[in-house]
């Protein structure tokens, strides 16, 4: 098949291209990777991103030509390095073997080098987990984009990363706010309302809380983003973060709505601590927003006891337009025990409601 499309009069980059989108040749090229790697010729910095783009779509055939890919990553172009750092992510287990070679990137006299490098471990997951200290390492470095690709790669380690878990988040407070979004590594799907999620911090778990603090001093920031990724984490760290409920319950004014319905379902996963809050987060079950509401008896539940004054109005809930609330709403009851017994006649009713999960 290279045949025919050499004889096509394409250009490189074109044919690059075409390399690239062709399921048939992905599926075919396993002879034909060399060739595309030719296309790498000097002074061509298009034609060997899209060198390097095809054979990162090859998989296991591109696995011999890992090592030329890795070479990218000292290119003078920042798109090579790029996309040589992308390459080798996509390779995954591929490129692992080429690991330590990356590694040694991290000590290039060029920083821009260093960032790639960084970047192209985090890409490999597990497979750059020997290599975990040497990134670390870079969190102290003076260039902030290496900083950041650092942080971020040390996100992408998860577990493998707990023990530098304290480096990570002095960068909470670092000068920079694109290493300070890193450090908790900033990626929501709705970039348009929310920045990210933090995941860095998330992904280590228990290893996280005793940081509780510097995560809750995020609910103060400008950025509503930052706000929605802390509380988030903090309601996952569920009893670690028992001291800063009062300032997550803040949160249930925040002028942001994605904000205030992170607020809700943090507390709720705080349990009996988020008691003091019931009146508040009560308020949210007449919200017009289906999730908000559910959210909020949901919330309520998990407080048992403490919730039986706001039993009328979560029984109202029973019937509620949407089956979720509804279901939500009865699991909170239960969760009363006696304090619903008033109730009953209402939850009675609902063994014919129409939806089968009710």
């Amino acid at each position: 098949m290279l045949e025919i499309i050499w004889n096509t009069g394409l250009s490189h980059r074109d044919i690059a291209a075409v390399c690239c989108v062709s399921r048939r040749w992905r599926q075919e090229a396993g002879p034909g990777a060399a060739a595309i790697r030719a296309l790498a010729g000097p002074n061509r910095d298009n034609v060997v991103m899209a060198a390097v783009g095809a054979l990162a779509r090859l998989g296991r055939h591109a696995a011999p030509h890992a090592g030329a890919i890795v070479v990218r990553l000292e290119h003078p172009n920042a798109g090579v390095r790029m996309a040589a750092a992308e390459a080798l992510g996509m390779l995954g287990e591929h490129a692992a073997p080429h690991a330590g070679a990356i590694a040694l990137r991290l000590e290039h006299a060029i920083p821009l080098v260093r960032r790639a490098a960084a970047e192209a471990l985090g890409r490999l997951g597990e497979h750059a987990a020997p290599h975990v200290g040497a990134i670390a390492a870079r969190l102290e470095h003076a260039i902030a984009g290496v900083r950041r690709a650092a942080a971020e790669a040390l996100g992408r380690l998860g577990e493998h990363a707990a023990p530098h878990v304290g480096a990570i988040t002095t960068r909470l407070e670092d000068t920079n706010a694109d290493v300070r979004c890193a450090a908790v590594e900033l990626a929501h799907a709705n970039a348009d309302v929310r920045l990210a999620a933090i995941k860095t911090l998330g992904r280590l778990g228990e290893h996280a809380a005793p940081h509780a603090r510097a995560i809750a001093a995020q609910l103060e920031t400008a950025n509503a983003g930052l706000r929605w990724a802390a509380l988030d984490l903090l309601g996952r760290l569920g009893e670690h973060a028992t001291a800063h409920a009062g300032a997550m319950a803040a949160r249930l004014e925040d002028a942001s709505s994605e904000v205030r319905r992170a607020a809700v379902v943090a507390l709720g996963r705080l349990g009996d601590h988020a008691a003091p809050h019931a009146r508040a987060i009560a308020a949210r079950l007449e919200h017009a927003d289906a999730d908000v509401r559910g959210s909020a008896v949901a919330a309520l539940g998990s407080l048992g006891k403490h919730v039986a004054p706001h039993a009328g109005a979560i029984a109202a809930l029973l019937e509620d337009a949407d089956a979720r609330v509804r279901v939500a709403a009865l699991a909170a009851l239960r969760g009363m025990g006696e304090h619903a017994a008033p109730h009953a006649g209402a939850i009675a009713a609902r063994l014919e409601d129409a939806d089968a999960d009710v």
